[in-house]
């Protein structure tokens, strides 16, 4: 097999670790920053703890400055941090972060009253000093954001209500800021740097929250036709006006007009090729609102978002490269837009293999439609797998089909156990972390 050239797949995997390093920059920065203006006005603390707390602080900041732009779905955002889902799990990483560096902040700030504990612990409630007060809002709603967000299994359309009181919190963050009448206050620097930083996430949320619906990408479709297969519900959709242009293997943010639904927009992937005149979403029910989705009908209005995603990237541009597909029941939407789409298979040389795990045939719901696409594409291998008669698909048993793990790259969506599963079997089995992709939606089941 022919070599690929210097790769769309590795500047896919650069770009996506492009962002950590970013933000790492971005936060030892503002220390450089702060550190240089302190010993530019030759004014340093007495109270050692205070170096910390105020590293923490200047630190937390700047991560909850970039927690927020993470969530506009801004393109840049996802060139710099890989496909949304990507996006997504550092968000929840940062997010965390700057809470713990959060609770750092007052901690180290009260440990000169210590050993009185009682001085200690009342440091952590409000009192007369407005400035204080803030702090405790701040960490107090930042508290509960975090506990919804992170730690209780909420349903959707409350979790991502939550989010919309990041705004709050940041605004109690600049309020605090600004009351402290500390180095922020007395460095111009500083002060000129920290509040860029915070109008830029109160810019980002502005912008996700309000002005995304005027100049975000939208478009209005019209359920043409709606298909059951067993828990799956396909919805056939046709453009009202603009027709919304995709690359396979991307998915949208879809909210449905019907009063039967919540508007909230949901993600989805595509599952249809671009040659199709309408725009196919497979829809399983899996959830609350998934649930909800036999109450559409024909004529229906969707206002859609995006297209949004980076999985088909590498199988688009690595035309010679062996592609190996594994999905897990519902995960195999993506791979059906990458598989239809005529001018994409036209132009693929390499071969590719598709492994549909499911549990038996009765639920592998596209197994015909699949089996056609195999019948018509030489380039292209159909493995059905049942795993109530074979167990678990394992890259073991993957080994033992091919012959080879070797020179392929690897595309994974479905249940996040499977694939947390594959992905640590093939690193075991020494596969490069560049050759391996996946989407991952999970957390909204």
């Amino acid at each position: 097999m022919k070599t690929p050239p210097i790769t769309a797949k590795h500047q896919i995997e650069r770009s996506r670790h492009i962002g950590f390093p970013l933000v790492a920059i971005s936060v030892l920065l503002t220390l450089l920053i702060w550190i240089g203006s302190k010993i530019y006005f030759d004014d340093y603390f007495e109270n050692p703890y205070k170096y910390v707390a105020k590293t923490a602080s200047l630190s937390a900041t700047i991560l909850i400055c970039w927690t927020i732009l993470l969530s506009t779905r801004a393109k840049w955002i996802e060139q710099l941090f890989g496909s949304l889902d990507h996006v997504y799990r550092s968000h929840c990483r940062m997010g965390s972060l700057a809470f713990f560096l959060i609770l750092v902040h007052p901690v180290f700030l009260a440990l000169d009253r210590l050993p009185d504990i009682r001085s200690f612990f009342r440091y952590f409630w409000f009192s007369d000093k407005p400035a204080e007060n803030s702090g405790i809002v701040a960490l107090i709603v930042f508290l509960v954001l975090i506990v919804l967000s992170r730690w209780l299994k909420i349903a959707y359309h409350h979790w991502k209500r939550s989010h919309e009181f990041f705004g709050l919190f940041l605004l109690a963050v600049a309020t605090h800021v600004y009351l402290v009448e500390a180095d922020v206050a007395k460095y111009p620097v500083v002060m000129g740097w920290i509040y860029g930083w915070i109008a830029l996430g109160l810019f980002g949320f502005i912008y996700i929250r309000i002005l995304y619906r005027f100049v975000g990408p939208r478009f209005n479709y019209e359920i043409e036709r709606i298909v059951k297969l067993g828990k799956v519900w396909e919805i056939y959709l046709a453009p009202l006006a603009e027709f919304l242009c995709y690359q396979p293997g991307q998915y949208l943010y879809v909210a449905f007009m019907n009063s039967a639904l919540r508007r909230e927009a949901h993600p989805f992937s595509i599952s249809s090729a671009r040659q199709e005149k309408l725009l196919r979403i497979s829809i399983k029910e899996l959830g609350d609102y998934t649930s909800r989705i036999g109450m559409l009908k024909k004529g229906d209005r969707a206002r859609i978002s995006g297209p949004y995603g980076r999985f088909g990237e590498p199988y688009l541009r690595h035309s010679d490269a062996t592609a190996v597909l594994i999905a897990g029941g519902i995960g195999i939407t993506p791979f059906l837009s990458m598989l239809e789409d005529e001018g994409l298979q036209q132009r693929r040389r390499g071969h590719t293999y598709l492994y549909y795990s499911v549990q038996d045939v009765n639920h592998a719901y596209y197994h015909p439609e699949i089996q056609k696409l195999a019948e018509r594409n030489k380039k292209f291998d159909y493995i059905p797998y049942f795993s109530n008669e074979k167990g678990f698909l394992t890259v073991d048993k993957i080994e033992s089909h091919l012959g080879t793990l070797k020179s392929t790259q690897y595309f994974i969506c479905g249940p996040k156990q499977m694939m947390d599963a594959l992905i640590s079997q093939l690193r075991k089995k020494k596969v490069a972390s560049q050759d391996i992709f996946f989407e991952d939606f999970n957390y909204l089941d």
